[in-house]
């Protein structure tokens, strides 16, 4: 049997609660201090889980990514804290999991460039395609734990990931 990420479950709940009446569906909540530390909690646990799975067997992936930086991470120009990062890339992974198109959110939140397409590859240095060990230690290590249209993120750490939170879609 299959376990359901605990962000999952969170969702699953949320959406099955429903409102009480069509006008507090349409007036969107403002989130709550527990909501948002719930959310984030999912995307810690999320991020954990993530790299206890075995990377899959590929000479090469293509990901595109949102970089969620803070200020004081490495080459950031992002003025938001490493506390506000990080709830943002867990709202923005939870929108994700709920269908929100990715390639919108790359273009409204990156701190990166649109399309934020990479290659990667275990072999040698291509035209368009990086050797895996030329990227952040992160990036490819989320890369080769997802399926093809599945998404992880690679949270914030000093030496794996010193840009922020890469939210990351395998597209091939």
């Amino acid at each position: 049997m299959r376990r359901l990420p605990l962000l999952s479950l969170l969702l699953l709940t949320a959406c099955s609660s429903g409102a009480d009446s069509a006008e507090e569906a349409d007036t969107p909540a403002e989130a709550s201090p527990a909501d948002n530390a719930a959310t984030v909690e999912a995307l810690r646990v999320h991020c954990a889980e993530l790299l206890e799975r075995p990377e899959i067997e590929a000479e090469e992936v293509e990901v595109q990514h949102i970089l969620i930086a803070f200020d004081g991470a490495e080459r950031s120009k992002a003025t938001r804290s490493k506390a506000e990062a990080e709830a943002l890339a867990a709202e923005l992974y939870e929108r994700i999991l709920a269908g929100e198109d990715f390639d919108g959110l790359v273009k409204e939140y990156t701190d990166d460039s649109h399309p934020g397409i990479y290659a990667m590859t275990i072999g040698p240095r291509r035209a368009g395609v990086y050797p895996r060990g030329q990227m952040v230690a992160a990036f490819g290590d989320t890369g080769w734990r997802l399926a093809v249209g599945q998404v992880g993120v690679a949270a914030w750490h000093e030496k794996n990931s010193p840009f922020g939170w890469h939210i990351v879609k395998r597209t091939r």
